[in-house]
């Protein structure tokens, strides 16, 4: 009678056991998963920050161009100089 319920004790502990592993193992995997996604999502929005700072150092650049190539006649400068739009030299 002893055997039995010292059998019956370690089934218990055992299934305990086994249970818990198994939970600890399904909540390691769902924490997984859910990490991935975030990374995931994550690279996705860096890539569209990137293009995003392509798309604005290449309209920089051309801003830079234009504003070196630039020629105001001087009869606009005296102009826009009168109206103190432009004080700059």
């Amino acid at each position: 009678m002893y055997v039995k319920a010292l059998a019956i004790l370690l089934l218990c502990v055992a299934v305990f056991f086994f249970g818990r592993s198994t939970g600890v193992d399904a909540e390691r995997s769902k924490r997984t998963e859910s990490a991935e996604k975030t990374i995931t999502k994550r690279t996705e929005a860096e890539k569209v920050i990137v293009q995003d700072r392509i798309v604005y150092r290449d309209r920089i650049q051309k801003i830079r161009e234009v504003v070196h190539q630039c020629n105001i006649p001087a009869d606009l400068i005296g102009l826009l100089r009168e109206s103190r739009v432009f004080t700059g030299g």
